[in-house]
């Protein structure tokens, strides 16, 4: 009550409306929260559960989605195989352009979220991974036909996000993608004794968010991440959340945590995600080595952002393919600060991300 019908709530309103904002102390008293159930997959025998719309979850489990015919360890890492790296980098692209055309909030708008994560859409999206050549900008699918699938029975259970409730719209083309910048967002991974588990993502927006502050707190710039055309799901519009790229993530196995992964980074956020997911349940790598494995970021465009450390092999198939390679000295801030704990044996491990100021604590 304090801050939605105090002080400190009349004071937002008081400068919100000085910007221009038509914001009343009514909205902020009749404010209620809205719960959404969690975006579900089966990744290698486990649930994934990730962040619903207009969070980008989907991004994340769609790329796991596409990744999950392949061998990957038989492939070799990406940082040394090009058939690997072909692989993820393609994947992960593939859920980029479908993830800024559709995503949005899902209270006013269409949004096929079940779809994109459905099997039967990643394998109608299956023959642009590992392809041959890349097209210069890859193109949405049609994920609509496959958003009433029936989930598999693990994410059954866990009764995830439904299907739209709005008609089918077309894919959005003038998405703010909320690409490169450095952003002022925090991730946190908490498990506790019997094994209940946070995945929590907080954004600011930009650094300083909107640059305005009341009550000793900046106000966020969140409005930047709607996008330029009124008839997109991600339009502005009152009580409209806009989209964001946070992608808080909780593995299950057998019913049981046993990974709690999430990130800042803007764009990096979900393939940060994905990379710390396959490193650790793929290659079984610890899971401070899988954060400081060499990180890519894809676009829908031809340019592929990398860290330093992939083989001049790898870099040479990835320009045969038709990227455009920028690459960035290693632990790149940039790149994101995945906070990651998972259950290795009978212990709790957890690794904070060397890019960016963090901590593990037990107790």
């Amino acid at each position: 009550d304090a801050f939605y019908k105090g002080e400190i709530g009349r004071e937002i309103v008081h400068v919100l409306r000085a910007g221009g904002n038509p914001v009343t102390t009514e909205d902020f008293a009749d404010f209620r929260p809205r719960w959404k159930r969690p975006v579900c997959t089966v990744y290698r025998g486990r649930a994934v559960l990730s962040a619903p719309p207009p969070q980008s979850g989907v991004q994340v489990l769609e790329t796991l989605n596409l990744l999950a015919p392949y061998d990957l360890p038989k492939l070799g890492l990406p940082t040394r195989s090009p058939a690997a790296f072909r692989v993820l980098s393609s994947a992960m692209r593939v859920s980029v352009a479908d993830r800024n055309a559709y995503i949005g909030d899902p209270d006013y708008a269409g949004v096929p979220a079940a779809g994109l994560v459905s099997l039967p859409y990643a394998a109608v999206r299956s023959s642009l991974v590992a392809s041959d050549s890349i097209p210069a900008r890859l193109t949405p699918g049609n994920p609509w036909p496959d958003d009433t699938v029936t989930p598999a029975p693990a994410c059954a259970r866990l009764v995830p996000f439904a299907p739209s409730r709005f008609a089918p719209h077309a894919a959005n083309t003038a998405m703010n993608p909320g690409d490169d910048g450095y952003g002022e967002t925090t991730h946190l991974s908490a498990v506790d004794a019997d094994g209940n588990a946070v995945a929590l993502t907080y954004t600011n927006g930009l650094f300083f968010g909107s640059g305005t502050w009341v009550a000793g707190a900046f106000l966020n710039s969140a409005a930047l991440n709607f996008s330029r055309s009124d008839s997109s799901a991600n339009a502005r519009g009152p009580h409209h959340v806009p989209a964001s790229t946070i992608s808080p993530t909780i593995v299950l196995h057998d019913g049981h945590v046993e990974m709690v992964v999430g990130s800042p980074g803007s764009a990096a956020i979900p393939p940060a995600v994905v990379e710390t997911i396959v490193y650790t349940l793929d290659y079984g790598l610890d899971p401070l080595q899988a954060l400081r494995m060499p990180r890519v970021i894809p676009t829908v465009t031809d340019r592929l952002r990398l860290e330093d450390g992939f083989s001049p092999t790898v870099l040479e198939a990835a320009r045969q393919l038709g990227y455009v390679i920028q690459t960035t000295p290693p632990v790149d801030l940039s790149f994101g600060g995945v906070h990651v704990i998972a259950r290795i044996g009978s212990r709790w491990v957890g690794a904070a991300d060397p890019r960016r100021d963090g901590e593990v604590r037990g107790y």
